[in-house]
């Protein structure tokens, strides 16, 4: 028995199952939906990595009103690939659907911002970028203790080189979260941008304190170090 084709066969099977159905209000075909999820399950069962399954599993789930299962699904796929834009946008649609309202903006934040670690040329997504600050925004607006969304906040406005609100974010970010390593090396990398060498210094030595063998923050430390040496 192949599993690996079996799976695929499963999720064929569910895929023309609900893809037959675009245009159409899916709320209606309640036991097309549910017949694909039963193709779904077998393909994530069988091969629990297929990602795109997992995906679809979860759009039917959602269509069947199955909010929670439907965002276990979507977060499924993201632990399999994490800047899987439509499955980030999807999680937030049903976040919203169950109330979670701040959740539902970090992650429409989360979308550009992720995709923007990796693009070629940031300056293309500044348009992007501009929407994730305003979701960050609302997040902590409705929840002004939600470390990530000031964390990934910091991380937009840094990829914008606008380093000074970068900082603001993380330190907010850090009276939420005083022990985290990564905000203090983020802190620090924006201060050296800003040339302020002694007070990133301080931030990478408290990196260290609470993660002594952080590669990035020691490499910071003794850079700065030769730089305070030839000044």
């Amino acid at each position: 028995m192949d599993s690996q084709k079996d799976a695929e066969a499963w999720f064929q099977k569910g895929y023309k199952q609900i893809t037959r159905l675009r245009g159409e209000d899916l709320s209606e075909f309640k036991s097309d939906n549910k017949d694909a999820l039963a193709a779904f399950d077998k393909a994530t069962s069988l091969k629990p990595d297929h990602a795109e399954a997992w995906f679809w599993k979860g759009s039917a789930l959602s269509v069947l009103g199955r909010h929670e299962e439907a965002l276990a699904a979507y977060e499924e796929v993201l632990r399999l690939e994490p800047s899987n834009y439509s499955a980030r946008e999807h999680k937030a649609e049903v976040l919203g659907k169950l109330g979670r309202l701040a959740e539902a903006a970090f992650e429409r934040g989360l979308r550009w911002a992720i995709l923007s670690l990796t693009a070629d040329h940031v300056s293309d997504l500044r348009s992007e970028l501009g929407e994730s600050l305003a979701a960050f925004a609302e997040a902590v607006s409705l929840k002004p203790d939600y470390a990530d969304a000031w964390f990934w906040k910091g991380e937009v406005l840094a990829q914008l080189n606008r380093y000074e609100q970068a900082v603001a974010a993380y330190d907010a970010a850090l009276r939420c979260q005083p022990e985290d390593p990564d905000t203090w090396r983020h802190k620090a990398d924006a201060l050296r941008w800003l040339g302020k060498h002694d007070e990133a210094l301080a931030a990478y030595e408290e990196v260290l304190r609470l993660r002594p063998d952080d590669s990035a923050a020691l490499s910071g430390k003794t850079e700065l170090a030769a730089l305070a040496r030839h000044e």
